[in-house]
């Protein structure tokens, strides 16, 4: 849950974060209960642990499924672009956000 909620907050989604805010410190707090009970029972730290783990790998999982993260890609290329608009456009129908930037073309390597 913190997972999407951090990936919430970084998109600016005021509503959501809050909610699955709320969820995530009431499971937290239900699961310090049970840990706080019986503090010489290790178990209960494994089960802790071992849960904490798998909520964060199942996180990251619901997270790749929505799609809700941020990949960003850059082409660079010595080539000239062959109709950039043409492939934004194709992007964009896919809700891929697309920003063309054009280099001025430089003749020679690269100096240090």
């Amino acid at each position: 849950m913190e997972t999407i909620r951090v990936i919430y907050i970084s998109r600016g989604i005021k509503y959501l974060a809050p909610i699955i805010a709320f969820f995530e410190i009431v499971i937290w707090l239900l699961a310090m209960e049970v840990v706080m009970k019986d503090l010489a029972n290790i178990a209960n730290f494994l089960a802790f642990a071992l849960g904490f783990a798998l909520g964060t790998y199942v996180g990251l999982v619901i997270e790749e499924k929505l799609s809700i993260g941020m990949v960003i890609l850059r082409i660079v290329t010595t080539e000239p672009p062959m109709n950039p608009m043409r492939r934004s456009s194709l992007l964009c129908s896919q809700k891929i956000m697309v920003l063309l930037h054009s280099m001025p073309r430089v003749r020679g390597g690269m100096s240090r």
